[in-house]
Formats: C-alpha cells, structure tokens, sequence
C-alpha cells in the first residue's frame, strides 16, 4: 500500500522557516486551481495534504484552497471526479474549448506533420528515428505556438466560455472568476498531467502530433489565455 500522507511527512521535516512562512502566507491568501487530464483527482488529493500541513504548522491559519473545475474525456474517471467533495464544475472534452477555426487549423498542421512522419518511415524503414520524430516535434510546437499568438491577438480567447458540466447537468465557466470561490485575490492555477499514450515506449510514440495533440494543444492554449499565476505539468 502507498502510504499518501509520506510526502506531508516529508515537507514538515525538510521545509526551512521561511518556506513554510511561505506555504501559510500563499494558502491564506487562497488558492484557486483547475486541472485537465484529472483522472481519479489526485491534484485534490495533494491539496487536501498541503492543507493538513498547513494546519500542523499553524492550527490558528485560515487556509482557502478550492479546485473550481475539472475534466477527463474517460466516463469512468469523472464519476470519480464527481464523488470528489466540493462543488467544482466536471467537465469532459476539453478539446471544445479551441475557437473552430484554431482547431480546424491546428488538426491540418497534425495532419501536415504526421504525413511528414510517413513519408520518412517509408524511405527509411518502419523502424522511428527518434532525432527526427523530436525535429518534427519542436517544429510543429513551434509552428503551433505562432498560431496561437496570432489568434489570441485577434481576439479568439473567450474568456466567458461556458460549456456542460457533468456534475452539474448544466452550462458552467471554463475559466472561473478568480476569487469567486474564496473571495479576495487567490493564486490562480492549473494541475494537469497529459496522456502518456504518444509518448510512452509502449504507446504510439507518434510524440507531439499523436493522437492526443488536439488536446495537448488545447492545454497550450488554455496555458497561454488563461488568468493563471502558477500552472503544474505532469508528464
């Protein structure tokens, strides 16, 4: 068995005064995330034991950490993510959130890309070369970031989007209000972990422009619109 309250162990016995003056200051203040790819909820999970931390190290702490909304595409994963306390929004395909002419361009540069990636499996056999499948990949991240930027300039990003939740069986924000959870002016942020399918050895290995690059790209987007002060990637 995994023994969760360990890392809250750890952090107590390693944390210096300043940074643990640092952890009551933040969580005073408030904490506001979402996450995308949220699987069973574990962002929650650390959450709950940053917050037990906290009140070990000052009972007195009025400590707010909210998650305002999550989203897994699995039906399985957000019936966990339902039973989770709290009333954060639960949300699946977070591939609705691209404006339809940026996914419409984003899925011709996969499609680009991938032809490319058949085009040098073919003349070099079916065995990957890794140092070109990653060429291809910087290029397209880089290809898709100056997409982004030239959208997000013509003002594609809404930030008023609202789209289903599942918990909820109505329309919900995509990107919460800062301080609409806890009041005041909380650090906003986002935990996610992308799918390790296109990059796993066991997976597709198609790498940036598999599969899941739709989605991928709709957390670059998210990460480059959204009101966030931290943002944690899990990969």
């Amino acid at each position: 068995p995994v023994d969760l309250d360990k890392p809250a162990n750890h952090l107590l016995t390693d944390l210096s005064q300043n940074a643990r003056h640092t952890l009551i200051q933040n969580l005073s203040r408030g904490i506001e995330f979402t996450t995308d790819y949220s699987g069973s909820g574990q962002a929650e999970r650390a959450k709950q034991n940053l917050t037990e931390l906290a009140k070990t190290l000052d009972p007195a702490a009025e400590l707010k950490t909210v998650c305002t909304r999550s989203c897994d595409i699995l039906p399985h994963c957000r019936q966990v993510l339902h039973a989770l306390p709290g009333d954060g929004c639960v949300m699946a395909d977070m591939t609705e959130r691209l404006p339809p002419a940026l996914r419409t361009d984003i899925e011709n540069i996969i499609a680009a890309y991938q032809a490319k990636l058949v085009k040098q499996l073919q003349e070099f056999g079916k065995k990957k070369d890794r140092a070109f499948t990653q060429q291809l990949g910087d290029a397209f991240v880089a290809e898709v970031a100056h997409l982004m930027l030239e959208h997000t300039l013509n003002g594609s990003f809404d930030p008023n989007l609202k789209l289903p939740s599942t918990k909820h069986g109505k329309l919900c924000s995509v990107y919460p209000v800062r301080g609409n959870n806890v009041g005041g002016c909380p650090l906003k942020g986002n935990v996610s972990g992308i799918s390790c399918i296109d990059w796993s050895e066991r997976g597709s290995q198609a790498g940036s422009f598999g599969k899941g690059a739709v989605a991928w790209c709709t957390l670059m987007w998210d990460l480059l619109n959204d009101d966030l002060d931290w943002a944690l990637l899990e990969c």
